[in-house]
């Protein structure tokens, strides 16, 4: 549970504020006074016990160092009143670079010796098993002090609204209120859980002032007492009215409460606060000014368009958002996986092909929730074809997905992946580094499909029948049918590619002037995702003109790209792209592209 965790990360915060406070806070409980003394440098625990003197200022009884005046002298107890042997007891005032420090002996005496006579100082002491003790406006030669250490306390409650709801995500802030000290120490703070339950373990047992606040609204300081004897638990709840609101409910066009809608409230200066609506459909904006607002509902979802209300004057309740669905709304598909042994899969990797879209739409690892559905996402409207794979089995799905609606798919069970073998040759020898292999009319290119030795290989093909095509920046696209049932491999025997014949000339217009030195002129590949080893560069002439000779057929773009920076080349895009080009086996082509003044 979230509470617990704060509880314990606050525990660890007070402990160590609270330790924190008696070693370096400096004229936090006098009102007056300087420091003269020189303070001792040793490390925290490190000096001697009350029969020594130390260089940085402990005298032991009996040194000059340690008369009256110039000395706290003081002993160290518990609730019971017994002695607290070796506690680590430290004095600080306003200018001393750092504390002045004692060990308590065995009865639990200790002195701090050669201090200013003038200075008021911030005493505290820390042992094992206790809350540190802090005491505020200490003067040397003032009789003895005692040091009452006691149990930690535990601090817990729940913030709750005036009507008893919930105030989750609440910040609360505890501040201590050591006697003698002038000001409070503290300021820990942990957030109150979804119940609006919040813990602090491991405070001193000192009185001390707790509050909530949320969304800008506070609840102001609650005090609370320690139980005697310190240890134990401190009940506080608190009540955090959360200031002006705006309330009210969402619907759809047919009376249902719409969950999971944001609703936001947004001031002149375009500052929004913002809400879910519940399970009923009711929402609470809180925190507001009194001041004219733009309230909108807004489906997440995207299957409702928008609902908005302008001038609205918190507080206000009773709003009414009737959300009306999206024509245009994007539809989902939602399925489950099992695989060929029936045993549930937690993740698939998919591509989806909408029909028509020329390309597939989508490739991703898709991930089942805790209830092993998968709900890979949001798609337009229309027929898909979907290919899962895991391992080496994979399966293929065809679906229609209707605007604004889920699509069910049921149990998807995948089979033995088909496995396709052959060898890409060029005139008898391997083929060249750079091929790629796509499965289908897939964009997606197929990872390491092709070795240095031209040897291809595809696996975890859904079984039945297809084609793969080989692309490269040089040779003609080839196309190979194949057909393989579950489990069985295909061998495609020598796959052989033909140069190509095609080329893309033209130049680079500048509208005035010389292109810049370093300028390029890139050929890419349009009907390939992930196309970038199909790509080619040319550098272009003094006048601006390029070619590219042996460009395959297919679908390209040219685009031509200056160096970016410097006032002369400021003036040219850093990449221009010029027309679309669709090339036929051996087609010659002239492109112009201009590249305009920024």
């Amino acid at each position: 549970m979230r509470g617990s965790t704060a509880g314990r990360a606050a525990g660890v915060a007070c402990v160590l504020a609270g330790a924190a406070a008696f070693l370096v806070l400096r004229g936090a409980g006098g009102t007056g006074g300087g420091g003269g003394a020189a303070p001792e440098t040793d490390g925290p625990g490190s000096g001697p016990s009350p029969g020594t003197r130390a260089a940085g200022g402990k005298a032991a009884p009996g040194d000059p160092a340690s008369a009256a005046g110039t000395a706290i002298r003081g002993v160290v107890v518990d609730g019971a009143g017994s002695p607290i042997a070796g506690a680590e007891v430290a004095a600080s005032c306003e200018g001393a670079p750092a504390p002045f420090r004692a060990a308590s002996g065995a009865d639990g005496s200790f002195l701090l010796g050669g201090l200013d006579p003038g200075a008021v100082f911030l005493l505290g002491a820390r042992a094992p098993g206790f809350a540190p003790g802090v005491t505020g406006g200490v003067r040397p030669g003032s009789g003895e002090v005692r040091l009452t250490l006691l149990p930690p306390i535990r601090l817990s409650g729940r913030v709750r609204s005036p009507g008893g709801a919930a105030r989750a995500g609440a910040r609360v802030r505890v501040l201590l209120l050591y006697p003698g000290l002038a000001k409070p120490l503290g300021g820990m703070e942990v957030n109150a859980d979804e119940e609006g339950r919040y813990a602090f373990a491991g405070l001193p047992a000192v009185p001390g002032e707790a509050e909530a606040s949320l969304q800008g609204s506070s609840s102001g300081p609650r005090r609370y007492d320690p139980p005697a004897g310190g240890g134990g638990e401190v009940p506080l709840d608190i009540v955090l009215d959360a200031g002006s609101a705006v309330a009210g409910r969402v619907l759809s066009e047919d009376g249902r409460p719409l969950e999971g809608v944001e609703v936001s409230a947004r001031d002149p200066d375009g500052r929004a606060r913002r809400s879910l609506t519940r399970d009923d459909g009711t929402f609470e904006v809180p925190g507001l000014a009194a001041e004219p607002l733009r309230v909108s509902a807004r489906d997440p979802e995207r299957l409702y368009l928008e609902g908005r209300e302008e001038g609205v004057v918190p507080p206000r309740a009773g709003l009414e958002f009737v959300l009306r669905r999206d024509p245009g709304a994007p539809g989902r598909f939602v399925f489950r996986c099992v695989d060929s042994a029936g045993n549930a899969v937690p993740g698939v990797t998919l591509e989806t092909a909408r029909e028509g879209a020329g390309r597939p739409t989508g490739l991703c690892v898709a991930g089942a929730d805790q209830e092993g559905v998968f709900r890979p996402g949001q798609d337009q409207g229309g027929r898909y074809r979907l290919v899962l794979s895991r391992g080496a089995e994979s399966a293929t799905v065809e679906c229609a997905v209707e605007p604004g609606r889920t699509t069910d798919l049921g149990t998807v069970r995948l089979l033995p992946a088909a496995l396709l073998r052959g060898r890409v040759v060029l005139y008898g020898e391997a083929a060249p580094a750079g091929i790629l292999v796509l499965v289908g009319d897939s964009a997606f290119p197929e990872r390491d499909a092709v070795d240095a030795e031209g040897r291809l290989a595809i696996r975890a093909l859904p079984p039945g029948r297809g084609s793969i095509r080989l692309a490269h920046p040089r040779f003609e696209q080839a196309v190979v049918p194949w057909s393989a049932g579950p489990g069985e491999t295909a061998d495609l025997g020598e796959i052989r590619l033909r140069p190509a014949l095609g080329a893309v000339r033209g130049a680079v217009r500048t509208g005035g002037g010389p292109l810049p030195a370093g300028s390029v002129v890139r050929l890419s590949r349009e009907d390939v995702f992930g196309r970038g080893s199909l790509d080619r560069e040319a550098a272009p002439g003094p006048d601006g003109r390029f070619e590219f000779p042996g460009v395959p057929s297919g679908t390209w773009r040219v685009s031509a790209a200056a160096p970016a920076g410097g006032a002369r080349h400021a003036r040219f895009l850093t990449g221009t792209a010029g027309p679309e080009v669709v090339l036929a086996e051996g087609e010659q082509r002239e492109v112009d592209v201009t590249a305009p003044r920024r």
